[in-house]
């Protein structure tokens, strides 16, 4: 029998419980996140943020007009209120106030900022009158608006765990290269006294001010090439690929970012188990444009044998053209070098006439045919299936992996 999902314990069964209701056609998680990334003006001000008074909130407490505060930031959630799972007049309980304390209760393990960034209106000011009655000072987050408090989990070099929270380093810029037309690789140089041995498969939020707003997006951690052999020195330095939306709220600005300059970088932080790793025996990689990153370190530590028991891996690799695959040259190198081991299927939904890959979306036909069978109980570690990309592009492959038998024993996705 599959586990179910959320397991029992787990974060997302702690909280009240909840009724749903039954949602309008169109109306589920995947039709918001299309909505989210169709450019239509959810916020109401054309993607420009500006500061909301305590008064101004308490308006916009209307069924054809909600704004609601949570963790210091306000949000229009006028377009979200048949979407959410919970109905209408639930959600409405937050109309024109802070409903931070009322969102914990219910919600503690949901990412609100993540689920309605393209709703943001901007932070929640108060005035003096006002902080000295709640007593919690200004609600702006000392982290960032778009992403929940971090945990800082850097060493220092005498190997004494840090554990303040919400903290960002000021790190410099060390060499920026370009991955693909649209992508490029950082590499940042960590405050002096500071070292950083991330686990594979977890990320930093990087944080730049937008029109005097902090922003923050998570990134996950790489290593420049197949090659990289890490080392004491090479701690100090930390990289990331990036991909640049030119109508994205973060990266933008990234064009302006030169050698010399600094950033703003948090502690790793994640949930992707390394014994999940040494515990397999095959890994297949299920990834969709930089969905590709969190699969690089593994590719890394299999060549350099730190995966003693894994005898082979499979990356599945989605793209729209040929023009946006990242690291090709790598991944087809080492395929020719050990093609026993580590075999590549590309896949683009525009290719050229020349292409001779696979064309279209990663069907869950192709999974079934390509993958082994789902294992037997008390066998699942055995093999591990990675899936990394746009969050519509994830939830769709897990959906094909839990149609085929897969259970979160043999999964694991990383999302942003």
């Amino acid at each position: 029998m599959a586990d179910s999902f959320p397991s029992v314990g787990s974060p997302q069964r702690l909280g009240s419980p909840r009724s749903k209701v039954s949602l309008k056609p169109g109306r589920s998680l995947m039709d918001w996140i299309r909505l989210g990334n169709s450019g239509k003006d959810l916020q109401g001000f054309g993607g420009k943020f500006r500061k909301v008074s305590t008064a101004e909130l308490a308006e916009h407490n209307s069924i054809d007009d909600v704004w609601i505060c949570l963790r210091g930031c306000v949000y229009n959630i006028t377009p979200y209120l048949e979407y959410h799972p919970g109905g209408i007049p639930e959600i409405m309980k937050g109309a024109g106030i802070d409903a931070t304390q009322l969102f914990n209760e219910i919600h503690q393990w949901v990412n609100a900022e993540s689920m309605l960034q393209k709703c943001l209106v901007g932070p929640l000011v108060q005035t003096p009158k006002e902080k000295k009655k709640s007593g919690t000072g200004s609600y702006k987050s000392s982290l960032s608006l778009l992403a929940p408090p971090i945990p800082l989990v850097v060493k220092s070099k005498d190997d004494t765990d840090s554990n303040e929270d919400s903290l960002y380093w000021r790190c410099e810029v060390k060499s920026i290269v370009e991955v693909t037309h649209n992508v490029k690789m950082f590499c940042f140089t960590l405050p002096n006294g500071l070292v950083m041995d991330a686990p594979v498969g977890h990320h930093v939020h990087f944080q730049r001010t937008i029109s005097g707003i902090d922003i923050s997006r998570p990134y996950t951690i790489v290593v420049p090439s197949f090659d990289f052999k890490n080392g004491e020195e090479t701690k100090r330095h930390l990289y990331l690929i990036i991909k640049i939306y030119p109508s994205g709220t973060l990266t933008p600005s990234l064009l302006d970012v030169n050698i010399g300059d600094h950033c703003l970088l948090t502690g790793y932080s994640g949930n992707f188990q390394s014994s999940r790793l040494t515990e397999a025996k095959d890994i297949i990689m299920i990834a969709g444009g930089t969905g590709l990153t969190p699969m690089i370190r593994i590719i890394h530590s299999f060549i350099h044998q730190q995966l003693s028991s894994v005898r082979t891996i499979k990356l599945l690799f989605a793209n729209r053209e040929e023009k946006d695959i990242i690291w090709r040259d790598n991944l087809d190198q080492l395929q020719k070098e050990i093609p026993e081991k580590f075999q590549i299927y590309y896949f683009l939904s525009s290719p050229p006439e020349s292409w001779s890959g696979h064309t279209g979306r990663i069907t869950e036909s192709f999974l079934k045919e390509l993958l082994p069978p789902s294992p037997q109980s008390g066998c699942e570690k055995d093999l591990l299936i990675c899936v990394c990309g746009p969050d519509p592009f994830t939830l769709q492959q897990l959906k094909f992996l839990k149609s085929l038998g897969y259970n979160n024993k043999s999964t694991h996705a990383f999302f942003g």
